[in-house]
């Protein structure tokens, strides 16, 4: 293994024990994490008890015994921050006026914004920056996750005016390029939902634990196809490529104009699809069903009230 896959690997385990109750993580659930052997998680260990906060003196020491693996001492000092796209474009300029090695530099900036190099076009694909929302209550649902603790969300779906609350089993949470979701069993509707992250306000822990549940973990699309309503929409060809809506079902050339594609896309959300396609400034347009498309008129004029 590599130097900078075991620094990868260090570093995903220092996130994982930061974000862990008590900082500590069971030593088999931290090697199914890393993919790694005993000896791998020791020398993982042994890499991290090495950082030290020059500033502050913090110190990460990681203890590795037959149970579990813990991060102590000043700890939190040197806990990891996430970065979105801004901040990590804005730290990888400043790179430039540091006065350290230029090849260190150059590897700081490659890990703040790594791209995929198959060509001048080459996308972005940030790995430690990310335009992913975790939203305020990202640390407290990882805690419930791994102490298998019923919880009480305060969430706001896309088409209500005001948060309400949820009772819920958190089961894992889940990340698009477009959103971090929270996938749990309402306990009240007795199902399995998924919940956008950025829009849970609040997390209380109640004294009840989990039970089990039959998951299925669906993905955004498999879970809006099943209970989202089936919506057709009309899109230029040249423009068909940039929907990444989640719930698109299949697409294909409208038979009267093929410069128009036709989208079929299930919405849990009508009035995201209305603020989606309003925001479009007429590219996309609601073809069927009828009735959604009348619907779709009311909310645009009520707009305009």
């Amino acid at each position: 293994m590599s130097h900078d896959d075991r620094v990868a690997n260090g570093l995903l385990l220092l996130e994982a024990l930061a974000a862990a109750p008590g900082m500590r993580v069971p030593r088999d659930r931290a090697q199914a994490l890393l993919g790694c052997s005993d000896a791998e998680l020791e020398s993982y260990a042994a890499l991290l008890s090495t950082l030290a906060d020059r500033e502050g003196g913090g110190r990460a020491i990681v203890t590795v015994d037959d149970r579990e693996v813990a991060l102590q001492g000043d700890a939190a000092a040197l806990r990891p921050v996430r970065l979105d796209l801004g901040e990590s474009l804005a730290l990888a300029h400043v790179l430039g006026a540091l006065s350290i090695d230029p090849a260190v530099a150059a590897r700081v900036a490659e890990a703040l914004l790594h791209r995929d190099r198959t060509g001048d076009d080459a996308a972005f694909e940030p790995l430690i920056a990310t335009t992913t929302s975790y939203g305020a209550c990202y640390q407290v649902l990882s805690e419930a996750i791994e102490d298998g603790a019923r919880c009480r969300i305060t969430y706001r779906a896309h088409d209500e005016a005001a948060p309400a609350p949820r009772l819920v089993d958190p089961y894992r949470i889940a990340a698009t390029p477009e959103a971090a979701y929270l996938i749990a069993w309402n306990v009240e509707k007795d199902a399995e939902r998924r919940y956008r992250l950025d829009r849970i306000e609040r997390v209380e822990l109640t004294d009840d634990s989990v039970v089990p549940h039959a998951w299925r973990a669906a993905s955004p699309a498999t879970s809006l196809g099943a209970q989202g309503t089936l919506a057709t929409v009309a899109y230029t060809a040249a423009s068909a490529a940039q929907l990444t809506w989640a719930g698109i079902a299949g697409a294909r050339p409208a038979p009267d104009d093929p410069e128009t594609t036709l989208v079929d896309v299930y919405v849990g959300s009508e009035r995201w699809l209305f603020d989606e396609v309003l925001a479009s400034a007429g590219a996309v347009r609601i073809t069927a069903p009828a009735d959604m498309v009348r619907r779709f008129v009311s909310y645009a004029k009520g707009l305009r009230a």
